[in-house]
């Protein structure tokens, strides 16, 4: 979405024009940008969301320079070399690509998530905006449902999360995760292009954010 004065590009034209709307406002660029991360979120959840990671590149014009984030999530104490290679992590020093060293079976590792540090580290930072100005929209249509677009709803599909033996590692994956079941499959089926589907959970973690901070996540 184009407008007079910046421009917002994602995947989703109700979420890009929600961060053209914030322009609008008197917010910047980086204010802009955590509003469209929050909707993305709601109506794109397999690829963006606080439980992920976040990246950025801030170029801040009047000083010219560049500022790099690198918000992605800590790995557990526990999480040696060791260990990854006794579940089937080898580093393969003839492959240098993605995904090299990872089991065939999938990827066993987890991480603190990264990305509502990163949104609240931004805004404080760079941005003219608090969580209560930029998660508002992502609230209203997590609330009140918005309609899936065409291009997502090809891609709105749960991978097999669960291990087949709790608690063992090696046995990934196995199962759809109940949870995320009931959490982005209306009716236990994934949405189809122009259904309107509501995430009234992450509404409630919206607004927990919008009055704690990003404590109110971590903490």
């Amino acid at each position: 979405v184009m407008a007079r004065n910046g421009l917002v590009a994602t995947s989703q034209p109700l979420a890009a024009q929600v961060g053209v709307d914030v322009l609008k406002r008197g917010g910047n660029a980086i204010d802009a940008a955590v509003a469209t991360s929050a909707m993305l979120s709601l109506m794109e959840p397999m690829n963006v969301g606080p439980g992920g990671d976040l990246f950025a590149i801030v170029y801040v014009a009047r000083e010219r320079k560049l500022y790099a984030l690198n918000a992605s999530g800590k790995a557990p104490t526990g999480q040696t070399v060791a260990h990854m290679n006794d579940l089937g992590y080898s580093w393969d020093s003839a492959n240098w690509g993605p995904g090299s060293g990872m089991p065939a079976r999938g990827i066993l590792t987890a991480t603190v998530p990264g990305s509502v540090w990163g949104w609240e580290e931004v805004l404080r930072r760079f941005g003219t905006m608090t969580f209560k100005d930029v998660l508002q929209p992502a609230v209203d249509y997590a609330e009140q449902g918005f309609p899936v677009s065409e291009r997502i709803a090809n891609d709105w599909r749960l991978p097999r999360a669960l291990n087949a033996a709790p608690g063992d590692a090696r046995s990934c994956c196995a199962e759809v995760d109940p949870d995320s079941v009931a959490t982005w499959y209306p009716a236990g089926q994934p949405p189809s292009a122009g259904q309107i589907v509501r995430n009234p959970g992450l509404a409630r973690l919206f607004r927990i954010l919008q009055q704690r901070g990003r404590a109110g996540f971590y903490t």
